[in-house]
């Protein structure tokens, strides 16, 4: 048993070692030209009427063969003048001038970050294998990079402060992940390096230990999505999921929302349906009471959406009132921050699931005190639609108000607690300060 696991580890290294080597030759192609973009950035947002200023979101063109290139190291063939161009026009400071602090996107999660939380920008780079963006928050400047082209064997080698962001849902996911802060080791001026994970589903995230600091490792902070026992608030720091960045769910404002428009269905359900699972029931109790609710399930999980399986989801949201959140492998879902992008009220389903995690679910969430409802059994829910049905108006209107703006402040309050913990983490003595997990620094 030992000795096939060993052989398949070893095959997912090649294989791993192939794409890398894959990479590297598509980003070394000099007269290749650039790969052109299928859709502009305002086809993205073209979802429904509401969503029409969300084309901001993933790609932009990319700049001409032969063109600058924002921050690229001596691997990607940038040079000082091009990047100071890049730097005076953008309003960027010279990284000398500041605390530099790069990250890598190698998990979907990674743009929830960097576009959604810290409000990035994001261009497609020549050979459309990598895209790169550059902010500066406080004294911080930030720099990502993420794409296929984005290896061990091609990020610039001279970072000294890093942040990895890596998927350890599944075991194929972790030893990826392992190949990645083991090759750190090669960067031999790095200083400090953060993690943000996205965490199995049953809250096991033992293989990370050996990789902290205080192990011998090279990490000295995670921010950890799911509600793990492992959260201190100091080393290891609770992250949320957020939305599907990976379906191109968009990032919108809350004025570029109409709130005040009736919504047709009370609620909906658009999802996976597990056998067995209290989806199933979820699913009976609508049919059984004939609820006014917008319900589109599946029987296999999907990582791929069509434009059209975009549009149908996003307008089930803009077009109801609630959004009914059962469990599912984990009680964390992207649809809960998603609703609330949308003025849906997520009805969530307070029950802990199998596996490690905390007994008290939504952690995140129950602290910052997210105006969501909790259910225990789907069979409330006809009565808890008959309370909803008494509301006026003006209070549905209000309530969606508060919900979408509750998630744009809880994700400018994530983006300080990311902040505050890489500055903490990377350039302040321990103990200087203590992190209250409610709080942020004091």
């Amino acid at each position: 048993m030992r000795l096939q696991l060993r052989r398949i580890t070893v095959l997912i290294f090649v294989v791993y070692l192939l794409i890398t080597l894959y990479s590297c030759y598509r980003l070394l192609q000099k007269y290749v030209a650039p790969e052109k973009l299928s859709r502009s950035p305002s086809d993205t947002g073209k979802l429904s009427g509401e969503a029409e200023e969300a084309g901001h979101h993933l790609r932009q063109t990319p700049p001409p063969l032969g063109a600058p290139i924002p921050g690229g190291g001596a691997r990607h063939g940038s040079d000082g003048a091009s990047l100071a161009a890049v730097r005076n026009a953008t309003g960027l400071q010279s990284p000398g001038e500041r605390k530099v602090v790069d990250i890598w996107g190698k998990a979907a999660i990674g743009l929830y970050l960097w576009q959604h939380v810290l409000n990035g920008s994001l261009t497609l780079q020549p050979g459309g294998m990598w895209s790169y963006g550059e902010t500066v928050i406080g004294d911080v400047h930030f720099r990502f990079r993420t794409g296929p082209g984005v290896s061990p064997t091609t990020v610039p080698s001279d970072v000294t402060h890093l942040v990895l962001v890596l998927n350890g849902r599944e075991q194929t996911k972790v030893v990826f992940s392992q190949v990645w802060l083991r090759s750190l080791s090669l960067l031999s001026r790095l200083k400090h390096t953060a993690v943000v994970l996205l965490g199995n589903e049953s809250c096991d995230n033992s293989w990370t230990k050996p990789y902290m600091r205080t192990r011998g490792g090279p990490l000295d902070q995670v921010f950890l999505v799911y509600d793990s026992t492992e959260v201190d608030g100091r080393m290891v720091l609770q992250w949320p999921l957020g939305v599907a960045t990976y379906r191109e769910f968009p990032n919108l404002l809350p004025e570029s929302l109409a709130l005040e428009r009736v919504r047709p269905f009370s609620c909906n359900f658009f999802g996976t349906v597990y056998a067995n699972s209290t989806r199933e029931r979820l699913l009976h109790v609508i049919k059984v009471h004939k609820l006014k609710c917008l319900v589109k399930g599946r029987t296999t999980w999907q990582s791929k959406e069509t434009r059209a399986t975009l549009k149908a989801y996003t307008n089930a949201l803009i077009n109801s009132d609630l959004t009914l959140c059962p469990v599912g492998k984990n009680s964390e879902s992207y649809r809960i921050y998603e609703a609330m992008t949308f003025g849906s009220v997520p009805v969530l389903e307070d029950q802990v699931t199998p596996g490690h995690c905390d007994i008290t679910p939504y952690r995140l969430l129950k602290q910052l005190q997210a105006p969501v409802l909790y259910i225990k059994d789907w069979a409330e829910l006809p009565a808890l639609l008959t309370r909803e049905a008494a509301l006026s108006t003006a209070e549905v209107t209000a309530r969606r108000r508060r919900v979408v703006q509750w998630y744009h402040d809880f994700k400018a309050t994530m983006k300080q607690r990311f902040v505050d913990g890489v500055e903490h983490s990377f350039f302040t003595k321990l103990n200087d300060r203590y992190y209250d997990a409610k709080q942020g620094y004091l």
